[in-house]
Parts: C-alpha cells; structure tokens; sequence
C-alpha cells in the first residue's frame, strides 16, 4: 500500500468531518437533545362556588342556579420541571347557589283559648221549689225539688 500525499490526506478528512456534520444535522433533526425536551400533561382547574345573597328567598331556601364544573389545562414542562407553557383546553364554570337571606314571617299569636270551670261561672241558682241558693255545684237545692236554672 502506497503513503498517501498531504492533499489525498487533507481531502480525506475534510471528507471525514463534511460526513460527522451531516450525521450531525441528520441525528438533531431526528433524535433532538434531550436538553429541549418537554413533558406536557393535563391539570385540572377546580370550580369554586360564590354564594350570592337573594332577599326574596327565606332563610334555609338555597338553590344552585348554576352547576360547576372544573376546567382542564395543558401544562408543559422541561427536564427541570421549569413549566415552559400552560394553556387552557376546557374553562371551568364556577358554581352559583342562591342562597335565602330573607326571614320568615313570625307565625301569628293566637287568641287566647279561655277554659271556664262550670262550676266557677256560676252565682248561684234558681231552685225549682222558687228559693234561691248561692251554691254553684253540686248539691245545690238539695231540698228544695232541684236546680230550675243556673245563675250567672
């Protein structure tokens, strides 16, 4: 084998490192670094419920007006957990309940229920026989033919 000249040695490895670059561009265009790698996952946005005051509704009288529901983003991050974008792919919907502010009206006083003994009511009575008898019970005009009526 023959001792290869500078120019064929000179053009051997400018033909050796034009073939390491195209390797270069070739594994970076398919196997990009890891350096610039990133992970995305999906995160879920929690709703919140607002409690809105209503006068017209009684105390205890509460409502959903509007049902929640979370939301979900997609968070991207690189090998250091450096979060390189967030972006919102379903918004959350907060929940609204109406919520009864107003008292209720006070039950009515009732009238008074008056409960009379018979016995208290009376002033006396009228016997059958004409007399008359403070005794407003039992017994009275005993001797005298019965009660003809009750005074009051």
């Amino acid at each position: 084998m023959k001792k290869p000249n500078s120019t064929q040695v000179g053009e051997f490895i400018g033909s050796a490192l034009t073939g390491i670059l195209w390797l270069g561009i070739i594994g970076f265009l398919i196997f990009p670094s890891l350096e610039n790698k990133t992970t995305c996952s999906d995160v879920e946005i929690p709703f919140k419920t607002i409690n809105q005051e209503n006068p017209n509704s009684e105390v205890g009288d509460d409502s959903i007006e509007t049902y929640g529901s979370n939301g979900i983003k997609e968070v991207c991050s690189d090998k250091n957990g450096v979060v390189k974008s967030e972006t919102v792919t379903t918004q959350k919907q907060d929940e609204l309940v109406s919520v009864g502010i107003k008292q209720p009206e006070p039950e009515p006083t009732p009238e008074p229920t008056y409960y009379y003994d018979n016995y208290n009511e009376r002033s006396g009575a009228e016997c059958n026989d004409g007399t008359y008898s403070d005794a407003t019970g039992r017994g009275a005009c005993s001797h005298h033919d019965g009660v003809y009526q009750w005074l009051n």
